[in-house]
């Protein structure tokens, strides 16, 4: 791999990386500031919408990518989303049928995330296939 490659998957990795701990950590807060201060009232619904901000860059980097990609890109990341799809649907419905029998409700935001995780691994596994 020559170093204009690697020096484009570092910008990737800490692109998509930056916005992925924007959003962690904007989440974070966002729970701790709307569930410890009841007092703040409607502001707490603003608060809780804040992470879409970072939540939108994800989005917009992502389809930056996609778009600046040739064919082998593009069908690698379709791939990497039909397996990620499939996964996620797994996981989800296996959890579901969990919380019958009294396993834990997850929040929303921790699918989101485990997807993008999930994803992200694909996408991985099909840059490593046909390295």
């Amino acid at each position: 791999m020559d170093s204009a490659m690697k020096h484009e998957i570092r910008r990737i990795l800490v692109v998509q990386g930056g916005w992925t701990l924007a959003y962690v950590l904007a989440m974070t807060a966002a729970v701790y500031v709307a569930i410890g201060y009841p007092q703040l009232g409607n502001w707490r619904s603003a608060i809780m919408l804040l992470p879409l901000l970072p939540a939108f860059g994800i989005l917009r980097f992502t389809i930056a990518q996609f778009r600046r990609g040739d064919e082998m890109v593009r069908k690698n990341q379709l791939i990497a989303v039909a397996w990620a799809f499939g996964i996620t649907q797994f996981l989800m419905v296996s959890w579901c049928l969990l919380e019958v029998v009294g396993w834990p409700r997850l929040p929303m935001w921790t699918v989101f995330t485990a997807v993008q995780a999930i994803w992200i691994t694909c996408i991985w596994t099909q840059v490593l296939r046909y390295r």
